[in-house]
């Protein structure tokens, strides 16, 4: 799964040195959330549920 950096500062403060369209690699990652965080989750149920849901789920 390839998703691109939009916000590269912040990734920055987290320790990543990522700049604006760069690709990240998200490996493990079951669905993107409504507000961009990667969810691992083993079950749909609850999945997203503190993130506005689920935007896109990773085959």
């Amino acid at each position: 799964m390839i998703r691109w950096a939009a916000m590269g500062a912040v990734m920055a403060t987290l320790g990543w040195l990522i700049y604006p369209g760069e690709p990240i690699i998200v490996g493990g990652a079951t669905a993107i959330c409504q507000s961009g965080a990667y969810s691992v989750s083993q079950s749909r149920r609850g999945t997203c549920a503190h993130h506005g849901g689920v935007r896109e789920w990773v085959k």
